[in-house]
């Protein structure tokens, strides 16, 4: 097992899981205030539409008479020259960043980048990249890059903001969150084949992170109560990445089929969608509770089909056989080594296609 520094791995300072954006404004000004930031030494970053309205709640809250708001287009290299232009340009030392995934991943990584502070204020929670040090980018070819990138200092959510952005979205959360199941797995897998190191810290943090809302199957996915599970299985699913120093805990061979997926097939279903679907694969030839897994994302509403994330059968053995070629990381397809005729076999007894 590594060992661990305390020294030596970054949480967010501050995690506030509120119900309004009085709430979340008056948290967010006493951070800002306790790091020595206000008003011109920080940037606003926000995506369009729902985003930018709920950033201008908060500003207005704050009662900040010019903020300076930059608007994210999308999460490319390109994107991210421009902004790590304007925050060097006007001296910024601190991103508060208010959106989605794509939003809150490119403030983490020009955060990173320019070594300065970034607050996280997801207005959704389609996946654990709210408070993790991985950025996910878009190369120009529209390849996607995980990108190492700053650990939030603080993380706030607004429960009654969230239950408002599309359930889809919501979806992707859950699928990206159980996922942790099979990602520890695999971890676990390649400790016992090939003697890879393991970090028993970071892998029960994983764990613990997906068992937030495994056991809440009575509840609906708009219940309070969910979302705020689902929210801090997400933030810790983020930190034991931190703890391990990599994305290991939370990315196993579920996540090579959805990159598989993106080389493939791009743009045809949500990351977390994917992963839901290879999460019900992945604990199959695991021979783990592939049908516990499969019923909870049925519960609630998470694609289990091939159809569902927009794939024909022929398209959908094809990403699970090129799996093992996007990362060079040992899982459990590494182990089985399946051709044609065992991929079909295994979604097939699996429902998926």
């Amino acid at each position: 097992m590594n060992s661990i520094s305390l020294n030596s791995i970054q949480i967010p300072r501050k995690l506030k899981i509120v119900r309004n954006v009085q709430e979340l404004s008056s948290q967010l000004k006493d951070i800002l205030q306790s790091l020595g930031y206000w008003s011109k030494s920080i940037l606003w970053v926000t995506g369009v539409y729902n985003s930018k309205k709920y950033l201008e709640s908060i500003v207005k809250e704050l009662t900040i008479p010019k903020p300076d708001i930059y608007v994210v287009g999308n999460n490319d290299f390109s994107a991210v020259s421009n902004l790590n232009s304007v925050l060097t340009k006007n001296n910024k030392k601190c991103i508060v960043s208010v959106g989605s995934g794509k939003v809150i991943d490119i403030s983490k990584y020009c955060a990173n980048q320019l070594n300065i502070e970034v607050i996280s204020i997801p207005t959704t929670l389609s996946n654990d990249g709210i408070s993790s040090p991985v950025s996910v980018l878009m190369d120009h070819t529209n390849k996607k890059h995980s990108l190492p990138s700053r650990i939030p200092n603080a993380v706030l959510i607004d429960l009654t903001c969230v239950l408002k952005s599309p359930t889809r979205l919501l979806r992707a959360g859950i699928g990206d969150l159980i996922s942790n199941i099979t990602a520890v797995k695999d971890w676990q897998i390649a400790e016992r084949d090939i003697k890879e190191d393991i970090n028993d810290f970071s892998l029960l943090t994983s764990i613990t992170a997906a068992n937030y809302i495994l056991h809440l199957y009575e509840l609906e996915i708009h219940n309070e109560k969910f979302i705020e599970a689902l929210a801090r299985g997400l933030i810790l699913s983020g930190i034991s990445m931190e703890m391990s120093g990599d994305s290991r805990p939370a990315s196993g061979s579920e996540h090579k089929f959805s990159h598989a997926i993106d080389n493939l097939f791009p743009n045809r279903a949500l990351h977390g969608e994917q992963v839901a679907v290879g999460t019900i694969l992945s604990s199959y030839l695991q021979e783990g509770d592939w049908r516990k897994v499969k019923s909870f994302f049925t519960r609630f509403g998470v694609p289990v089909r091939a159809e569902e994330i927009g794939l024909k059968d022929g398209e959908i053995i094809s990403a699970l056989l090129h799996a093992t070629h996007v990362r060079k990381r040992y899982t459990i397809l590494e182990k089985v080594n399946l051709d044609e005729k065992m991929a079909r076999d295994v979604l097939k007894r699996t429902g998926i296609i």
